[in-house]
């Protein structure tokens, strides 16, 4: 049996007369179960599954990375197909959310929508073999990406630590799989997070947005620096990881890093 990956909306494409767009969604088939991981930031992963043929309505539920709407963007779309979902995601995915100049949180959305959604605050393995991480400690401050995000609290802005974000890991075979979105707390902070839930942590795949895009050089470099030493499998890097985090990767990790377009397909033996 295996885990089967699918990258429903990313920046970039290849082929396949698909579309892309400035977000994210991946669509996970674990033979019984099949979920989404964010939705993209519009309607396009309703076109872009059925090019796939990807049967979006088999979907069991949603997980959501954060509240950001290139994240959240296509939830409206997704349950016009889909009438079963629920969504999981952490509370604080509610806030509104601010860039410098614009509101850029979770969209407007139904009282039927508003009603799938449940609410995790702890670690907690949601089916045999998917766990979702909630918790992200700030053990690398360094590595967090907050600058130019904001949250409206008591009608105040303050600055956007995102307290809503999460991560999810797979089991496979050959160790585990985590899946990030954008990382705004630090895919180092994470696979440290990690360590504490599992023994012997073996990551066989990281995949998903470092938030590193036009970083400077010393930056992607202690990012970089850390995998090598903690990471010994593949790392699929997309959406704001930026291509030229992406050729710096490819210096350090060779064939172990691959840039991971809307469309491509990733199998994980279970």
């Amino acid at each position: 049996m295996h885990i089967h990956i699918t990258t429903l909306v990313e920046n970039y494409v290849s082929g396949k007369k698909l579309k892309g767009e400035h977000g994210l969604s991946f669509f996970i088939d674990m033979g019984p179960h099949r979920f989404l991981f964010d939705t993209g930031g519009s309607d396009l992963l309703l076109s872009n599954a059925e090019t796939l043929g990807i049967d979006l309505s088999s979907v069991d539920f949603i997980i959501l990375s954060h509240g950001h709407n290139d994240h959240t963007g296509g939830l409206e779309y997704f349950f016009s197909v889909n009438k079963k979902a629920k969504i999981i995601a952490k509370r604080e995915v509610m806030e509104r959310k601010f860039n410098l100049r614009t509101e850029i949180g979770l969209p407007a959305l139904s009282s039927e929508i508003l009603d799938r959604f449940i609410f995790v605050d702890r670690f907690v393995e949601y089916i045999p073999g998917l766990f979702i991480v909630p918790q992200i400690d700030l053990v690398f401050e360094e590595d967090t990406h907050f600058k130019g995000f904001f949250i409206e609290k008591r009608g105040e802005r303050e600055q956007d630590l995102f307290d809503d974000e999460l991560a999810v890991v797979l089991k496979t075979k050959k160790g585990y799989a985590l899946l990030t979105a954008c990382s705004h707390r630090g895919i180092t902070n994470m696979v440290e997070q990690l360590k504490t839930h599992f023994n012997l942590l073996h990551l066989e795949l990281i995949l998903g947005g470092f938030h590193l895009r036009r970083s400077p050089k010393e930056v992607v470099d202690r990012v970089s620096d850390y995998l090598l030493e903690n990471v010994k499998g593949s790392i699929g890097v997309c959406h704001c990881s930026g291509i030229d985090t992406y050729s710096l990767f490819k210096t350090k990790f060779a064939d172990r890093v691959f840039y991971n377009y809307t469309g491509k397909e990733i199998k994980l033996e279970l």
